[in-house]
């Protein structure tokens, strides 16, 4: 399991809080990218969070209205901007959309670095596979481990079952 927009918001030295989606916080954060393009849906998709300093968010409510639901379609975890750069005011619209679609919008602070969010992710990321594989290796190592010691079928899958 990826680490979710929440666990991010308790990471105290990312220093970021909600603007707005509060019922999405419970998504799935697989990646976290930095895109500075005007539709960044062509290079990102489901489960992933997009970083910008807000060069290419619109300026006015309709067009940051469509922003957001356009990210919200692509099936994107979240939106996180860093504060006190180069976005444009953002506008009631655009907290409407991202609360209607529940699509976190998430500011940070101007200096905490891209790199530290992304670093949280890859950790979590991290972390689940190896405990993936550990589960694997412990299957294996039941299956294998009933073969031949076990001679009878009785009670060998519940001996299985207890080492995992």
């Amino acid at each position: 399991m990826s680490i979710l927009v929440s666990e991010l918001l308790n990471i105290p030295n990312l220093r970021t809080r909600v603007f707005a989606g509060e019922r999405g916080l419970d998504r799935q954060v697989s990646w976290a990218h930095v895109c500075e393009l005007p539709d960044p849906t062509e290079y990102l998709g489901a489960g992933e969070l997009l970083m910008t300093v807000g060069y290419t968010i619109p300026e006015g409510p309709v067009a940051q209205g469509s922003y957001v639901h356009r990210l919200a379609e692509a099936g994107l975890s979240g939106l996180l901007i860093a504060e006190n750069m180069h976005a444009p005011e953002l506008t009631p619209e655009l907290k409407s959309v991202a609360d209607r679609r529940a699509l976190p919008v998430l500011l940070t602070a101007y200096d905490v670095p891209f790199t530290g969010i992304s670093r949280a992710v890859a950790e979590a990321n991290r972390t689940t596979e190896h405990a993936r594989l550990l589960q694997t290796v412990r299957v294996y190592e039941a299956a294998r481990g009933g073969r031949g010691r076990h001679r009878g079928r009785a009670g060998c899958a519940t001996r299985r079952r207890s080492r995992l």
